[in-house]
């Protein structure tokens, strides 16, 4: 399905909030339940990171750039094959990040930050906070998503599942944070700096998802996409309502390809090369496939498939 999108300049919609799915792991390329528990990333998500904060970077380098040579885009008008991409690849880097306290997004959003270091620009701050967690499986954790069997070498998870009472309450209570993050003060002097907010929070399949449906009106989440590792959606947030107006852009993979011999699903190691000249002309990868099958279960309610979403 192709992303949603508001049809009006990226810069006119004021401060804006980007959710980002953490990149692919080797627990989501086997099939394990994560939640609250880690695993490291592999290969091709590794790739993912750097595609993503590379593109970032980019989007940042625009922004600094005068608007005589750089033409206003509008977001419409910024599409690859068919995909509408969100502002912060286009014109809007993020001026401030938010993460999981979790490996698998804390990497992401410090390659996020460091992108706009090396760019020039001031320090990002990146703050860790724990309600951006995914959802808490408890002894679930560590299992495998076809048999519910112990698999050796992943860690099994701690303490008791979270309650879907509380689960719902700590996604909301994340929710008022950022609309308190995002209200544009009445003062007229720091209004339009107030407007070219972009926080960027960095968290997972579960918690994206949990959170458009609580904030989101019904008949906008009726079509919500599969949250791909590293899919962005971007919303504003004009008093209490929230628009979404970029949904999964994963614009900055195009071209990325999974390497071959098993090499992209295996654990990456910051001593590794990439190899380029090893990536399989593969439109879709086994994992990416069983993803999208895993996640549209989850969306039916069964618990058991909510666990896939971490």
């Amino acid at each position: 399905m192709a992303p949603s999108v508001e049809q009006s300049s990226s810069r006119g919609h004021g401060p804006l909030l980007s959710l980002i799915r953490h990149p692919e792991t080797i627990a989501n390329v086997a099939n394990i339940y994560q939640g609250s528990t880690d695993s490291p990333l592999s290969v091709h998500g590794s790739n993912q990171l750097r595609a993503l904060a590379k593109s970032v970077a980019t989007s940042s380098t625009i922004a600094a750039a005068t608007t005589t040579t750089i033409r206003k885009t509008t977001i419409a008008e910024t599409r690859i094959k068919n995909q509408a991409r969100s502002p912060l690849l286009v014109d809007r880097p993020p001026t401030l990040i938010l993460t999981s306290p979790l490996g698998r997004t804390r990497a992401l959003a410090e390659a996020l930050q460091d992108a706009q270091q090396q760019q020039g620009n001031r320090l990002v701050e990146c703050i860790v906070r724990p309600g951006l967690a995914e959802r808490c499986f408890g002894a679930q954790e560590g299992s495998s998503t076809a048999n519910r069997g112990r698999v050796t070498g992943f860690p099994r998870g701690k303490g008791p599942k979270e309650s879907d009472v509380a689960w719902s309450h700590r996604v909301r209570t994340e929710a008022e944070h950022l609309k308190s993050l995002l209200a544009t003060p009445w003062d007229e002097q720091v209004k339009e700096k107030q407007a070219q907010k972009h926080i960027v929070v960095v968290s997972h399949g579960m918690w994206i998802n949990k959170f458009l449906r609580l904030v989101l009106p019904p008949d906008a989440q009726t079509q919500l996409p599969f949250t791909s590792n590293t899919g962005i959606f971007t919303l504003s947030c004009d008093g209490q309502v929230w628009r979404l107006l970029v949904s999964n852009d994963t614009s900055h993979l195009i071209g990325l390809k999974r390497q071959r011999g098993g090499i992209g699903s295996s654990a990456s190691d910051k001593k590794q090369r990439t190899l380029d000249t090893m990536l399989r002309p593969k439109s879709t990868s086994r994992a990416d496939a069983q993803g999208f099958e895993e996640q549209e279960q989850a969306l039916s309610g069964l618990p058991h498939d909510d666990l896939k979403r971490a």
